[in-house]
This record gives structure tokens, sequence and C-alpha cells, in this order.
């Protein structure tokens, strides 16, 4: 840390004496506070990495299960067309079935 420069008016004010006691209480003090300033914006860059993992967490999962939700309609889907053809195959047996009878 550079050292700290008294203003000449604040100097004035506080007189020789006490502008050299400021500045030394402010270089004596300077690294502690540096210290708490970096545990700080640490500690939020922390939280905020945490945030983002959980955030990236989430976007996996919708996107798993987006993708589930298509498998899902696709088979879906098949059964659909399987039924379907199945309740023709029924309907027209019976159509053929009373065609005969009639006759």
């Amino acid at each position: 840390m550079g050292r700290v420069i008294v203003a000449a008016a604040l100097r004035q004010y506080l007189g020789e004496d006490a502008s050299g006691a400021l500045v030394e209480f402010i270089d004596s003090k300077g690294d502690g506070w540096k210290a708490e300033v970096m545990t700080a914006c640490t500690e939020r860059q922390d939280v905020r990495f945490q945030v983002l993992a959980s955030r990236e967490d989430l976007i996996k999962g919708l996107s798993d299960i987006r993708q589930e939700i298509a498998t899902q309609r696709v088979e879906l889907v098949r059964w659909s067309f399987l039924f379907w053809i199945g309740q023709m195959a029924t309907t027209a047996g019976l159509i053929a079935l009373l065609v005969h009878l009639v006759r």
C-alpha cells in the first residue's frame, strides 16, 4: 500500500503530530482492511459460483426432462397408431362377417 498523504488543509487543522499519527494509523490498519475486503469479495464470489452451479444443474435437469418427454411422446404416438390399426382390423373383420352373414 502506498504512503498516505494528508492534505494541507487537514494537516493545518489537525497539526503535525496528529497528522503523523493519522498516517501511521491508516498505514497500520490498511493491510487488515485489505484482507477483510479480499475475504468479503472471495465469499461473494464463492456464493455466485454456487448459484451458477445450481443454475447449471437446473438447466441440465430441465434438458433431461424435455428429452424424456419427447421420448415418451414418440412412444405414445407409436402405441396410439398400433391400437388404431387394431381397431381398423377389428372393424373391417366385423363388417366382412356381417356382409357374409347377410348374403
